[in-house]
């Protein structure tokens, strides 16, 4: 799933966060980028139920390397950007409607939660 070389990868990760980061604001701005990242996760087996498991990884590390600077506010608002991703990106996929239902691939739909991890 990964290729060898992790340098571009990470590039393009990076990128992706800082856009979001700048644009959480307007999430419209960054849809179209989003859902295209949605859609090609897809076809690298992507499923619902691996989103909040990067989502609680990427919080973890974020809070890990902020440090004292990591607050309860701090870590309400990165769940919360992270759901709103998580949900872009599903959208893309194919594997979630707009009004937040799932369609896993062989799996009766479910409904995407709105809680934090």
């Amino acid at each position: 799933m990964f290729p060898a070389d992790m340098v571009a990868l990470e590039r393009k990760f990076i990128d992706t966060l800082i856009a979001v980061v700048e644009l959480i604001g307007e999430p419209e701005r960054v849809r179209p980028r989003l859902e295209e990242l949605g859609k090609r996760h897809a076809t690298y087996g992507a499923q619902p139920e691996h989103y909040p498991l990067v989502c609680d990884a990427l919080i973890r590390t974020i809070r890990e390397a902020s440090g004292e600077a990591w607050s309860a506010q701090l870590e309400t608002e990165w769940s919360q950007a992270l759901l709103l991703v998580s949900e872009i990106m599903l959208i893309g996929a194919g594997q979630v409607t707009r009004g937040g239902t799932i369609r896993p691939v062989g799996e009766k739909q479910a409904t995407v939660g709105r809680g934090g991890p």
